[in-house]
């Protein structure tokens, strides 16, 4: 169930912190970070933002017709709206745990206010929905182009290069697989589980030749078992969720989110199916494997 979090403090801390004159902890900071980190990571928190001080609001009225504007917020009281978040909550306890452990709640006021469930189910599937439903078509699209495309290669094929750098379609897909792995459990959730695997495997490096001797249907095996586990992850983590790990390399390479990923994972999908489509032709003259 979807809830709202509005977060009401005093409005004298947010004129406050907006004149510069207070500021948030560095301990603070490192708190709510953290909250919506765990809750990006769960699966619950789907949106939300930050107000201004409430002395930059506006109220709107209309009475026997007039358009009625008044500087500052509605309610004159000591608490006012400082931001909220939209929860997606199995039930009001979860919903509650959830809100309890938010930083603010210990010198402001949470209210939660469960969504009109009817009104939701009969409203159009918002633009987020749609994305996330577009970006997952795409990249299972061009999985699905991989697979095809290797379906049926002679085993010998699978090992023998086809261009003068030498990468074989066995390492390619290896490598594919090694992507789906390193971006969404190492980036996303920021851990990635050592497999039986990794033995045997030489480090990775972006300059060496893409290869790998295993058996064809072991990389086909390891391939799709990394697909699937990518995406539990994006079942669980909205696309605006920051990473919870890194990248190798400088604070600009990062991913500032999973839609990144996501986008990225695409990219290099397709990039490499049309590779492995020309080794295909090369290899045995066989063309259009790859759904397209």
């Amino acid at each position: 169930m979807k809830y709202m979090l509005i977060h009401h403090i005093d409005g004298a801390i947010l004129t406050a912190e907006e004149d510069g004159e207070t500021e948030a902890s560095a301990d603070e900071q490192r708190e709510l970070i953290a909250w919506d980190a765990e809750m990006d990571a769960r699966g619950i928190l789907v949106g939300g933002g930050v107000l201004k001080a409430p002395r930059s609001s506006t109220t709107v009225r209309v009475r026997d017709g007039d358009v009625l504007i008044t500087d500052g917020p509605f309610a004159e009281t000591k608490e006012q709206i400082a931001g909220y978040s939209v929860l997606e909550c199995s039930d009001l306890d979860e919903a509650i745990e959830v809100a309890s452990r938010h930083p603010t709640a210990r010198f402001g006021i949470l209210e939660l206010r469960p969504y009109d469930t009817e009104a939701e189910q009969s409203a159009i599937p918002d633009a987020h929905e749609a994305e996330v439903q577009a970006l997952r078509y795409f990249l299972d699209y061009q999985r699905s182009a991989v697979l095809s495309i290797v379906e049926g290669l002679d085993e010998d094929a699978w090992h023998r290069p086809i261009v003068s750098s030498g990468w074989t379609p066995a390492g390619l897909v290896e490598h594919l697989g090694g992507a789906e792995r390193h971006w969404f459990q190492y980036v996303v959730l920021g851990r990635e589980d050592d497999l039986p695997w990794d033995e045997g495997l030489p480090p990775y490096d972006p300059h060496m030749a893409l290869t790998c001797e295993r058996p064809s249907a072991d990389i086909v095996a390891y391939y799709r078992e990394q697909c699937t586990r990518s995406n539990a992850v994006l079942d669980a983590v909205p696309l605006t969720a920051g990473p919870l790990g890194r990248h190798p390399g400088a604070d600009e390479d990062q991913p500032p989110n999973v839609r990144w990923v996501v986008l990225h994972m695409i990219e290099e999908t397709a990039c490499h199916s049309g590779h492995l489509d020309i080794a295909r032709e090369m290899a045995d003259g066989s063309t259009n494997l790859g759904n397209r």
